[in-house]
């Protein structure tokens, strides 16, 4: 039984890995920000569901993202 082995970070994986770190604080951060803004939550329920609300256009923008690299990355010029 062949053992398993850690995933190694290497360059390009660190760099893809905090590119979507730093958008998925900026997805957030500006949905609660405009959240507050536009409509403050008026108890703590309202302030929850604006955080469960962000946190699913997060999980939607990223998925979304993560799932078109495949098709992009079979493109190719010759066609």
């Amino acid at each position: 039984m062949p053992g398993f082995a850690p995933c190694n970070g290497t360059g390009a994986k660190l760099v893809y890995d905090g590119i979507l770190l730093r958008a998925w604080c900026s997805i957030i951060g500006a949905y609660l920000t405009l959240g507050y803004w536009l409509d403050p939550p008026k108890d703590q329920p309202a302030t929850i569901d604006l955080r469960i609300r962000a946190f699913g256009t997060c999980a939607f923008f990223m998925l979304t993202v993560i799932l078109s690299i495949g098709p992009l990355a079979r493109l190719d010029r010759r066609f």
